[in-house]
């Protein structure tokens, strides 16, 4: 049976552990970037939970959130069970061209003198994906915004969103993605999600991991694509991304109609 899930955010295709990392993650552990202290690092199945919390707190109030997930304020802590499970599974079949990176933030000297806690909360991350000519695209190994594939039988019942408009929304991204991200045929550098934790906006940690990818993708000689919504536009823009193509998705019923943005970036 189908099950949705919210986000990403285009990533599975392989077995691959996430956690083992690629050739292109062990070259950038502990990376911070040249004029900031921003530091990035790839991500590990100890971060399971907080990045799952900052997908869902920095998405839950966005329209396409809002649209597909109805009844997500009546079930607030089902969707948060729901999502880790999306992320484990992202990180237990990830590919090695999967990147997933994260900065966090030091927890207080109590937190850290606790035994059995970390030192260290996860408040951004990006999952970034290094994209062949004529690579294959399905509904399973897309990322954002939403998913649907299996799962437990608990999330099988999507009590927190509108499965028909989930369904019908997933249909048309696929599309926008699959003629605009997917038919490419040159090699790219595609981030398929950012997020920073709310309590963190204003740091600085989208651009630098936007910028940890550009970096990339100028050492590969290849562009930086992404599908920007409506709130990401403007950072995308600030650094330089190109506006390609506005996509346009319908809603059902009388709600306005939801939008994105292709953008490229080329070195």
């Amino acid at each position: 049976m189908p099950r949705l899930l919210a986000l990403a955010i285009a990533l599975i295709v392989s077995c691959c552990p996430i956690w083992a990392l690629s050739a292109h993650q062990q070259r950038h552990q502990q990376t911070y970037l040249s004029d900031s202290k921003i530091h990035i690092r790839p991500g590990t199945e100890a971060d399971l939970d907080d990045i799952t919390t900052v997908i869902v707190d920095a998405f839950r109030s966005g329209p396409d959130w809002r649209y597909v997930y109805q009844h997500q304020d009546e079930y607030r802590e089902y969707q948060w069970k729901c999502m880790r499970e999306t992320v484990d599974d992202i990180f237990q079949h990830a590919p090695n061209s999967t990147l997933t990176n994260v900065i966090s933030v030091p927890l207080g000297h109590d937190a850290a003198d606790t035994p059995g806690t970390r030192n260290e909360r996860v408040v951004a991350v990006a999952f970034w994906r290094i994209m062949e000519p004529g690579a294959a695209h399905s509904d399973s190994n897309s990322i954002y915004p939403l998913r649907i594939g299996s799962g437990s039988v608990e999330c099988l019942d999507h009590l927190d969103a509108n499965l028909t408009r989930a369904l019908d929304f997933n249909r048309q991204f696929l599309a926008a993605e699959e003629h605009y991200i997917w038919s490419l045929r040159e090699k790219q550098m595609h981030l398929a999600l950012l997020g920073t934790h709310p309590d963190w906006d204003g740091h600085g940690f989208g651009a630098a991991h936007c910028q940890w990818g550009m970096e990339m993708a100028r050492g590969m000689a290849v562009p930086t694509t992404l599908m920007a919504t409506p709130a990401g536009w403007p950072l995308y823009d600030s650094l330089g991304f190109d506006s390609v193509a506005n996509i346009t998705i319908e809603t059902l019923g009388e709600l306005e109609h939801l939008w994105y943005e292709y953008m490229r970036y080329d070195s």
